[in-house]
């Protein structure tokens, strides 16, 4: 369970992720926006913003990650090379949201 003080009424609140599809022109299709809602004065919090590309590394990161697990004992060479992999993908992604934030959020779209 994950709390937050909502920054406009100064309130605490439990966090109910939501999401919702964006349909804008100059976006591509499948654009997810991810947030939450303060319930005392409805002030909106964006997490982040997915398309298909950055949901295909994350369902890849997935994968590294439970190989890392089933590795991690008794193969800690193969355990090491796939933690590396999943580090990069990871910041990959970081970067690949922060683009796509910028492109919608951007106030000349």
């Amino acid at each position: 369970m994950r709390v937050a003080y909502c920054n406009d009424c100064k309130k605490q609140f439990q966090i109910e992720p939501k999401e919702e599809k964006l349909e804008e022109e100059k976006l591509e299709n499948d654009v997810t926006r991810f947030y939450f809602k303060c319930p005392h004065c409805d002030k909106e919090y964006t997490s982040y913003y997915s398309n298909v590309l950055i949901r295909k590394k994350q369902e890849k990161m997935n994968n590294l990650n439970k190989k890392f697990l089933s590795e991690r004992d008794l193969q800690p060479q193969k355990a090491l090379k796939t933690y590396k992999q999943i580090k990069k993908l990871k910041k990959e992604i970081g970067q690949d949201m922060d683009k796509l934030q910028k492109r919608i959020e951007s106030p000349d779209k």
